[in-house]
């Protein structure tokens, strides 16, 4: 009640064609403002100024994503976009305050992703790799930059054994 009223629809379609499956989602949410941020929680808040009340962060998002499977082969590839009003900014140089930029945050990027997964009596052996490229800028100042602490470009494989009673597996991201 002390950011308001916030409405967070969102709205999918599902398309299936000839083995390939396809998904149009778009949607709009909110989060309450708090100065517990990656940035805050490596510096600590006993020094953090927050000069004005924060407002609520509101967003907007939209993704389509294509997935393909063969045999014990899945592909995905989605296209996503956001952009974020209100993003919360912890300015560094000069103060250590935190207040919400004026301008949004926006986000872009592809994901793709590869399964193959082998079943062998009850158990099963899926390996996943995955890439992701993200365009994520902000507004400081008048100034367009990309965005701390979020990677233009990760990578990452992990492997699992499944049995009915549970899961153990290995990660790797880079």
């Amino acid at each position: 009640s002390q950011y308001g009223t916030f409405l967070s629809p969102r709205l999918s379609a599902l398309l299936r064609w000839k083995g390939w499956t396809g998904r149009l989602s778009g949607g709009q949410g909110f989060f309450a403002p708090t100065p517990l941020t990656e940035e805050t929680e490596a510096a600590g808040l006993s020094r953090l100024v927050i000069p004005r009340p924060l407002l609520a962060e509101r967003g907007r998002s939209a993704s389509f994503d294509l997935t393909r499977s063969y045999g014990p082969l899945t592909y995905n590839a989605t296209l996503f976009a956001s952009d974020v009003r209100n993003p919360l900014y912890v300015e560094r140089d000069t103060v250590y305050e935190l207040t919400n930029l004026k301008e949004p945050a926006k986000n872009t990027g592809v994901e793709l992703l590869a399964t193959f997964r082998k079943t062998k009596g009850k158990s099963s052996f899926p390996v996943t790799a995955s890439y992701t490229y993200v365009r994520s800028r902000e507004v400081v100042a008048g100034i367009s930059a990309d965005t701390p602490l979020t990677p233009r470009q990760s990578l990452g494989i992990s492997g699992m054994w499944e049995r009915e009673v549970g899961r153990i597996g290995l990660e790797s991201y880079y």
